[in-house]
C-alpha cells in the first residue's frame, strides 16, 4: 500500500501508533508522520496541527516522524525491524 503511495504522496500522515514496529522503515519508500494521541477525533487532534504543518514545511528523508500530543516531535530515522 505505502509503495502505491509514493506515486501520488509526498508524505504519510496516519494516526496509527504501530506504525513503526509494522512497516521495515529501511525500505519506507516515503516519509510517515504520526500524530500520537489519545484519539482520532479532530477536538484531539488539532492542537497538533501547528507542529504538524512546520514539520511538512521541512524536507523529510525516508523517516518516521512522531508528534506527540504534547507538541513534542520524534524523528526516527529508517532502520530494520528487530526479530
Amino acid at each position: 500500500m505505502l509503495a502505491q503511495a509514493v506515486t501520488a504522496f509526498d508524505v504519510f500522515l496516519t494516526v496509527d501508533q504501530n506504525l513503526q514496529f509494522q512497516q521495515n522503515l529501511m525500505v519506507l519508500p516515503l516519509p510517515a508522520v504520526v500524530l500520537a494521541a489519545a484519539d482520532n477525533r479532530f477536538e484531539t487532534l488539532a492542537p497538533s496541527a501547528p507542529v504538524l504543518l512546520r514539520v511538512l514545511e521541512q524536507r523529510l528523508a525516508r523517516e518516521l516522524v512522531r508528534i506527540e500530543s504534547s507538541g513534542r516531535m520524534v524523528r526516527l530515522p529508517a532502520r530494520p525491524l528487530e526479530p
